[in-house]
């Protein structure tokens, strides 16, 4: 990655995005999510943020099969699933503090 004419970061793609900005995100869709299933993945140093459409659970290491089971355990009827990972734009601006220029 290149600031002004000088590199500031180096790596592959992946190598970057797991460096600079390693949280990942797992958004689970339900028409009902009870509290009781954020405190649960509170306690697995997760990140959680109820949304309209359901959960956004984020951590450096996402498990699946821990949340799909307390989402079992907690009787969730998941109606959608999605993964999101960093771009190398979301890298740049922790690195530099700035927007990519087109």
């Amino acid at each position: 990655i290149m600031n002004r004419s000088k590199i500031i970061a180096s790596g592959t793609s992946k190598e970057l995005k797991e460096k600079y900005n390693g949280v990942k995100t797992l958004s689970v869709s339900s028409d009902h999510i009870p509290d009781t299933v954020a405190f649960k993945l509170i306690n697995h140093d997760l990140q959680t943020l109820k949304t309209k459409t359901g959960i956004d659970i984020s951590g450096n290491e996402i498990d699946f099969y821990l949340i799909t089971d307390i989402l079992k355990e907690e009787k969730v009827k998941i109606s959608g699933m999605q993964t999101h990972e960093p771009t190398l734009d979301e890298v740049f601006i922790k690195l530099t503090g700035k927007e990519v220029k087109s």
